[in-house]
């Protein structure tokens, strides 16, 4: 296996590596700056694969609310997506409400019940 690295490393994982049979191949600056950045340029890229992951990205991009993407993936996988995403879609149009996603959550409660 072969290992690019950019940056010196620390002697103990070196001492791992040896001893584990890895080859290190340094990069050089440029090589590394470009690495970084095709590792940038793959962080932009979507890597929503299923209908409910699409979604709940939907929903979080809606509510301006991507710290709990996760949260509305897994409720678009449990429940009516087009319903929550029907929901979402009135609830991005109230300018009035400051805290979309607890106005959300509060709506899907209630609905449930």
């Amino acid at each position: 296996m072969i290992i690019l690295w950019g940056r010196r490393l620390p002697f103990l994982l070196r001492a791992r590596l040896f001893r584990a049979k890895i080859t290190l191949m340094p990069l050089k600056n440029q090589q590394f700056n470009s690495y970084l950045q095709k590792l940038k340029e793959r962080k932009d890229e979507s890597r929503a694969y299923s209908k409910h992951q699409v979604v709940g990205l939907e929903i979080a991009e809606l509510l301006d609310d991507f710290s709990h993407k996760a949260l509305y993936i897994k409720l678009a996988k449990e429940r009516n997506s087009d319903k929550l995403l029907a929901t979402a879609k009135e609830i991005s149009e109230k300018q009035y409400i400051k805290n979309k996603g607890a106005y959300f959550m509060r709506i899907i409660s209630e609905d449930k019940k």
